[in-house]
């Protein structure tokens, strides 16, 4: 018997092939039988920078985990633009690192504090273990994508950094950091700097691991 209902037209949805427990939004006979059709709703997928966000990665990396069947990726639709890929909310659940479990003798019950004030404040600061592990890795995602996001803004300096160049990095003055140089017989790490007349027109040319020593 066929179904009267027709599928609606979804913008933001794929179909796929369901078992009997999934709710039926249509049925299709192919020849073979009849298979129950659902519509996914795409969304709520976040995209491939918001996954890589969360999970602390680049966005190379989830195609690197699409590639091994580890994130579902789908095309969603948008109107009046190119579809843009997203990716399964569960898929990335499963990848965020997992919650630090704390041993029963930790830095909050050591054996020489028991009984102490400080034993007695690891009931109250334990909380409720689903709660205090969901936001324990909500903020390891976080740190993990400020760390990248540094990593990615952060300048490669040269080994050799002019005047201005080594004034910028350190925070230290011109003028400063040309009275420190020395030649490099005559370095003393963390006293002087090692210089050289190694730029255009015998331009300074400052030795940037004698400058951290310096300026740390």
């Amino acid at each position: 018997m066929e179904n009267s209902r027709e599928p609606q037209p979804h913008s933001n949805a794929v179909c796929a092939v369901t078992e009997s427990r999934v709710p039926k939004l249509d049925s299709l006979d192919n020849g073979f039988g009849a298979v129950d059709i659902v519509y996914m709703d795409l969304n709520h997928w976040p995209t491939e920078a918001q996954a890589a966000a969360q999970l602390g990665v680049t966005v190379r990396s989830i195609g690197r985990y699409a590639e091994k069947g580890r994130i579902e990726i789908r095309k969603r639709q948008r109107e009046g633009k190119k579809a843009e890929n997203v990716c399964n909310p569960r898929d990335i659940e499963k990848l965020l690192p997992a919650a630090h479990v704390m041993p029963e003798e930790s830095v909050l019950d050591p054996p020489a504090t028991k009984g102490t004030a400080i034993a007695q404040l690891r009931p109250s600061l334990s909380g409720p273990p689903n709660l205090a592990s969901e936001f324990i890795a909500l903020i390891h995602a976080l740190a993990a994508a400020l760390q990248a996001d540094h990593a990615a803004a952060k300048p490669r300096l040269a080994l050799w950094l002019s005047l201005e160049e080594a004034a910028s990095f350190s925070g230290l003055s011109v003028s400063y950091i040309r009275d420190s140089l020395v030649a490099s017989h005559q370095y003393q790490e963390g006293q002087n700097l090692i210089g050289i007349r190694g730029g255009p027109r015998g331009a300074w040319r400052i030795n940037r691991g004698s400058l951290e020593a310096f300026a740390g």
